[in-house]
This record gives C-alpha cells, structure tokens and sequence, in this order.
C-alpha cells in the first residue's frame, strides 16, 4: 500500500500553523518553502528543530521524506517524524505510522503502525484510520492488547503534561 501520496495534503497540515503561535524562524522556513528555497526552509527550520519545535520537527521530518533541499533519506525523515510524533503532532503521527506499515527508514512494525496511526486518530487525524486499520490485519489479539497498551500509556503521557 502506497499511502504516502497524502504527504502533500500532510505537508500543508504540518505547515499551516495557528496565527500567533508560530514564530518568525518557522515562518521564515515556511515563506522560503513556498518560494521552493527548500535549503532555506530546511536552515530556518533545522534551527526551530534544534530548540523543540514540533511543527519544525515535522516539515524536517517531509523534507528528508521528499528530498527536497536535502538528499532523500527516509531513516532522518522518520527520526523527525518521531521527535515530532513523540510530542503529539498529528501529522507526524500518521506518517510515522505509515513508514512503521511500509518499512520505510524504521523497521516494519504492524503494532507501532498501529499505535501512531491510532494516536493521530486520536487528534483528529481521520486519514489514519486506513493506515491503522491496514496494520490491524497483520495483528494478534495479543498484538491488540499490546497496542491498546501503547496507545493508553501516549494518551497519559501527554495528559500529565498539559
């Protein structure tokens, strides 16, 4: 299954940020995208990354994933993802979950693909629902159980810290 092809609906999810909660650097990376200066992009948002910024950590993430303005390399494109999953982005979740499905730059993983598919569920991600129901087929009950597990411990994790 290629569902990767939502990377472009994704790409616009990721960089479309909230007026007044993105900073200057990020929309600096996001004027230069736009104008398809995707080192420059990648400069201003390597900098926001560096400092914690999720939404910077995503559109890394789809860089890498697109090879735009950075040689294509999906193992980095999932480690941004990752950092940016791990934090509660949506769109990172759903594509993290992807590559767990494909075995894209990770290591195929039906209950990891499961679980980040669930959690941009979750957050109002609907497009994951195929990605998690794909990875649901290749499971066990105990593979369910683990990814109930998972899921509920993320739920909590990020719950405790708001």
């Amino acid at each position: 299954m290629n569902r990767i092809w939502t990377a472009g609906v994704s790409l616009a999810l990721i960089l479309t940020a909230s007026p007044g909660s993105a900073t200057q650097r990020f929309r600096a990376g996001l004027d230069a995208y736009d104008q398809g200066r995707f080192a420059s992009a990648f400069w201003y948002w390597r900098e926001r990354a560096a400092k914690g910024g999720v939404k910077s950590e995503s559109a890394l993430g789809m860089l890498y994933y697109r090879g735009l303005g950075v040689k294509q390399d999906d193992r980095m494109a999932a480690r941004w993802f990752r950092r940016a999953a791990d934090k509660g982005e949506p769109t990172a979740q759903f594509l993290l979950g992807l590559f767990f499905l494909q075995g894209r730059g990770v290591a195929r993983n039906y209950v990891n693909a499961y679980v980040w598919c669930d959690l941009a569920m979750s957050r109002g991600y609907s497009d994951a629902l195929s990605c998690r129901d794909r990875a649901g087929l290749h499971m066990s009950d105990r593979d369910f159980q683990r990814a109930d597990a998972l899921t509920a411990h993320w739920l909590r994790r990020w719950r405790l810290k708001k």
